[in-house]
């Protein structure tokens, strides 16, 4: 795991965090000390790939040439519907997770996916 140089800024109270690979400030993880079970955390991570395999599989570059207009459409229609239906099914389940953990509903909340522990970015004061 890559180290994350720390460098003070002129206000002591104030911790800049440049990340080593990109050379970028990233905003700062709060934990709020609240942890999901691991299915859980297994069930968002099977909804993105699902996300994220649909929106590559409908990618212009990676269709097929030399498929009829018709089978075309019939394809990119299903690949829409199974990413539509990823997408209802993770909306949902983080609806469950902020009722189920009473977590904030008015900032981003986001999850771990290796601690499985909810937190929120706080943006760099700088």
């Amino acid at each position: 795991m890559a180290r994350i140089k720390r460098k003070k800024s002129l206000n002591d109270s104030d911790l800049s965090l440049t990340c080593p690979l990109c050379g970028k400030v990233h905003d700062v993880r709060q934990d709020l000390g609240v942890k999901a079970d691991r299915a859980e955390v297994d069930k968002i991570i099977l909804l993105n790939n699902i996300i994220a395999s649909a929106a590559q599989a409908s990618a212009p570059v990676n269709l097929a040439s030399g498929v009829t207009k018709e089978n075309l459409e019939r394809y990119l229609a299903a690949i829409l519907n199974i990413r539509a239906e990823a997408m209802a099914q993770a909306r949902v389940w983080w609806q469950d997770m902020l009722a189920k953990y009473d977590l904030p509903k008015d900032i981003n909340v986001f999850i771990d996916y290796n601690t499985c522990d909810f937190y929120i970015a706080l943006p760099q004061k700088g």
